[in-house]
């Protein structure tokens, strides 16, 4: 994305600046090109350049290139403000005679592209569980009630459990004493349950994974409230009151050491919505762990208020687990979905070869994962 600036709209962001893909009227939207002989490799990125204060500056085209045994830079601007010292502008010739020395004595300069992960399967859907291709959108939520500190709260779903609403929030706020609650913080959690009838608490009725190490993840729900335009939720105070989704241990609902709640703010009018995702990975592998949503009411009217949780979803990302796979044939509309590229340099010195690789990641590459 590209910032207006400050002349024009402040902090707002705009759409995308299309010259920041290789050839968009072609249907390439990609940021990259990479051309290969047996030896050497031609490699051009795109990018945005923006100023200290986050405002889009320029789109910048940087070229790596191996002239003889030497490996060069170059950059020139093709959009915005040129930078005449470090990337001027002008034609992609004209770049390269001024391109700049990076290594000499290069033998091998191979930039390869991770295999794509194309969009159908980008994404492995984990929650709501899939059967033979066919994924599911409901689900249902439990309580976690019982124990101390942890208080009911009423859940109303939806006739086909695509989604539920949350009210009667308990909350720390003493109206009376117009103060908060100090023995204790009362908590509402609820778990993310399959839709099935299932018998027990939440501990047996909790949908449960395994995530594997340095795996990407995504959790994303849909947030809205009741539509009402004096919805109590609207008066949440960040900061004072809480809201998260995380992960729990089933066998005794204890947080993942590695792994931190995701904060999160309802919706500010009844005509906000939004979808709110979270990516994460674990170190080390962990099994029978939930997914978890927590409230703590401290404010005097937040907790009388409704929340509609819909489309939740756990996913493994499956882009980011990168394969290279030599000069494989890729289509132009795939390269849009590529995330990663491997970089295999090669130096002698003396008479002595040595080389190298290192996989670069490249998430912004196209204009979607």
């Amino acid at each position: 994305m590209e910032s207006a600036g400050a002349g024009v709209g402040g902090d707002n962001f705009s759409a995308v600046n299309v010259n920041v893909y290789m050839n968009a009227e072609d249907g390439d939207s990609s940021s990259f090109s990479v051309s290969n002989d047996n030896t050497f490799s031609d490699f051009t990125m795109r990018r945005i350049r923006y100023d200290g204060n986050g405002h889009y500056v320029a789109v910048e085209e940087v070229n790596w290139f191996v002239d003889s045994d030497v490996l060069k830079r170059s950059c020139r601007t093709i959009a915005g403000t040129a930078d005449a010292e470090d990337c001027a502008g002008g034609t992609a010739a004209a770049a390269r005679k001024r391109a700049v020395e990076v290594a000499s004595g290069v033998t091998t300069f191979k930039v390869i592209p991770a295999m794509p992960g194309v969009s159908a399967g980008a994404q492995a859907q984990l929650f709501p569980p899939c059967t033979g291709g066919s994924c599911t959108e409901e689900f249902r939520l439990e309580a976690r009630t019982g124990e101390e500190n942890f208080m009911g709260l009423t859940m109303t779903p939806a006739a086909d459990n695509k989604s539920v609403v949350l009210s009667n929030f308990v909350t720390n706020y003493k109206m009376d004493a117009n103060d908060e609650n100090k023995n204790g913080r009362l908590v509402n959690q609820v778990y993310v349950t399959e839709n099935v009838n299932a018998v027990g608490s939440w501990k047996n009725k909790c949908y449960k994974f395994t995530f594997e190490p340095k795996q990407e993840y995504e959790l994303s729900f849909t947030l809205t409230d009741a539509g009402a335009v004096d919805e109590k939720m609207h008066l949440f105070v960040p900061g004072r009151d809480y809201m998260s989704v995380g992960f729990r241990l089933a066998e005794n609902g204890s947080q993942l050491v590695d792994l931190e709640d995701f904060m999160f703010f309802p919706p500010a009018d009844e005509d906000a919505t939004g979808k709110r995702s979270m990516r994460f990975n674990v170190p080390r592998r962990v099994q029978n762990v939930c997914i978890a949503f927590s409230f703590a009411s401290y404010s005097p009217l937040a907790a009388k208020g409704n929340l509609n949780i819909s489309e939740v979803k756990l996913k493994k990302v499956e882009s980011a687990n990168y394969k290279f796979e030599g000069s494989a044939a890729m289509t132009v509309a795939d390269k849009q979905n590529v995330k990663a590229v491997q970089l295999v340099l090669g130096l002698k010195r003396n008479g002595e070869e040595g080389r190298d690789s290192l996989v670069v990641r490249i998430p912004s590459n196209g204009p979607r994962d």
